[in-house]
């Protein structure tokens, strides 16, 4: 254990499902796509990028609030790289963090309230019922094959009063003035165009989050809050902080776009060389500091009923 309290991550392995597997025994592609930010083609270190434009957009003081009324287990899923789940650790020694991905690309050393473990969220889950006081879910829901399921399985296993939290990009370039026109030729629109459809041929939905407030209902959840921000592609904007962001994010695009767009795309018939091709013209647009565009990054939360015996943080004062 060093000064800060970390000590280092002994062994990885199954703790939802009934059968722990290792990496290498995930079938090819069982994330469709991961994230923007796909940690397993090697472009784990993008969701630092990705992480700086969430963070930034997320009220501190709002995500406190929640936070403060953990008493004890908190849960992210599709952790990836552990960025979140350990800044949470650090922040709420008190609690037990649990990060759980496909991939074992965690640091060796994290803080000792924190535990990563490879397995797969959108499988059944082998813990109780009402466990977990906090669930986290950031830029995997356009890989969710069956989005009823998993928030059926959220519920199980939220305690009483416990949260979900889900943040995603929906990656539709938008703009605020002339520059990007439903009718301007633009090669960053028309690729993700083509990843939707890929991603609709295997089974998933890129554009997930728009149903997430009404799936969130449906599922039983109560007191759901959302929020839109606007999250830049590139350096355009004139604000510091957004400008920032913009550039992280156009970063984490450039450096995974031949990660993400490799199964999508191929569910289309496309070849390796034809990707590569279309890339070029993608990349060029990201770059074009003429285009003012964004994303908007959706941050949703919503909480589970209270039942007899109260919920998270009942027993404070």
């Amino acid at each position: 254990m060093d000064a800060k309290g970390r000590v280092m991550l002994q062994e990885v392995s199954g703790c939802f499902n009934k059968e722990a597997k290792s990496d290498n025994s995930w079938p090819a592609g069982s994330r469709f796509m991961s994230s923007i930010h796909d940690a397993r083609c090697g472009q784990s270190s993008n969701q630092s990028f990705l992480s700086v434009v969430a963070t930034s957009h997320v009220s501190r003081k709002r995500k406190k609030k929640k936070m403060s009324k953990l008493t004890k287990l908190c849960v992210t899923a599709g952790t990836g790289t552990g960025i979140w789940a350990i800044e949470v650790g650090d922040k709420y020694p008190n609690t037990t963090v649990t990060g759980i991905d496909l991939s074992p690309i965690q640091p060796n050393y994290v803080p000792e309230n924190v535990h990563f473990f490879v397995d797969d969220f959108d499988e059944e889950w082998v813990d109780p019922d009402d466990k977990y006081d906090f669930i986290h879910i950031r830029n995997v829901m356009h890989s969710v094959t069956d989005t009823k399921a998993l928030l059926s399985r959220v519920m199980r296993h939220l305690k009483p009063g416990g949260y979900i939290e889900i943040q995603d990009l929906d990656i539709t370039p938008l703009s605020d003035d002339d520059t990007l026109t439903p009718t301007t030729p633009y090669a960053l629109r028309d690729f993700l165009k083509y990843m939707a459809a890929g991603l609709a041929a295997l089974g998933s939905h890129m554009h997930a989050v728009h149903k997430l407030p009404d799936e969130l209902e449906a599922a039983g959840f109560e007191d759901i809050k959302k929020s839109k921000h606007k999250a830049p592609i590139g350096m355009w904007p004139k604000d510091k902080r957004l400008r920032l962001c913009g550039l992280f994010l156009r970063t984490a695009m450039m450096d995974g776009l031949r990660g993400v767009s490799q199964r999508p795309m191929a569910a289309l018939g496309w070849t390796p060389l034809q990707i590569e091709m279309v890339l070029v013209n993608v990349r060029k647009a990201l770059m074009d500091p003429k285009v003012h565009a964004y994303f908007t990054f959706h941050v949703i939360y919503a909480r589970k009923p209270l039942q007899a015996g109260g919920g998270p943080g009942s027993d404070e004062p």
